[in-house]
């Protein structure tokens, strides 16, 4: 009877001392969330800089610093570790190469856990002698409509340069169109799209050149579509 009283008193005090490492040793505290995707410039001139913001993802947690990957082999200093959400770490970037680019921001607790990557911002480089689209107007389509049902959507904008341009059109629910046309640049594009679900969904429209180095435009504003 002694010995399982010593064996029961010796078996509570491991669970206390496991507890109490899990506890000192930040096991029970994860590290922070990734960072929402960065916003910023979509288009820049290689040399030029372009400036870009990203926002900490942890309402339940401390503050956090921040970093930026750049994609062309570059990646920022970390920031002080006083962001929390709502507040932006502000950084700059210029890219020597034309391309495209998906910058990508992680986050770091007062302990050097780190998040992972965030998802990517876009930013399309070129070399100067080529405009982007001039940002299209929102798309023209129905503001009402039924589940299941296909609806039209229209679409134009011009070019300094006067490409031959293509659109893409994001539909409101996480699903964005591949790539279609070209059109001469001031022509119209139009698109069909079918949603499966009522909703309130946020049509938008992006241009890009056809030619030269395929710059695009910024998104346009939306159009509010309501699917019943």
């Amino acid at each position: 009877m002694k010995s399982q009283v010593i064996d029961g008193i010796w078996f509570q005090s491991l669970l206390i001392s496991v507890a109490a490492v899990w506890v000192v040793g930040g096991c029970g505290n994860p590290p922070p969330n990734a960072p929402r995707a960065p916003v910023g410039d979509s288009n820049a001139l290689t040399g030029t800089i372009g400036h870009y913001q990203a926002y900490p993802n942890d309402a339940d947690k401390g503050p956090v610093g921040l970093r930026f990957s750049w994609d062309d082999g570059d990646t920022s200093d970390w920031t002080a570790a006083t962001y929390r959400p709502g507040s932006a770490a502000v950084d700059s970037h210029s890219w020597d190469l034309s391309g495209i680019f998906h910058v990508r921001a992680q986050a770091r607790d007062a302990k050097e856990r780190m998040s992972p990557w965030s998802d990517s911002f876009e930013v399309t480089v070129t070399s100067g002698g080529d405009e982007p689209p001039v940002t299209p107007a929102p798309p023209l389509g129905p503001d009402s409509g039924l589940v299941n049902v296909s609806y039209l959507f229209r679409a134009s904008t011009t070019d300094g340069d006067n490409d031959s341009l293509d659109y893409r059109f994001d539909w409101g629910a996480g699903d964005t169109s591949v790539w279609l046309g070209p059109v001469a640049a001031g022509e119209t594009l139009s698109a069909s799209h079918t949603w499966t679900a009522p909703g309130q969904y946020d049509v938008k429209v992006q241009a890009m050149d056809d030619e030269g180095f395929g710059v695009t435009s910024d998104w346009s504003q939306p159009h509010l579509t309501i699917i019943r």
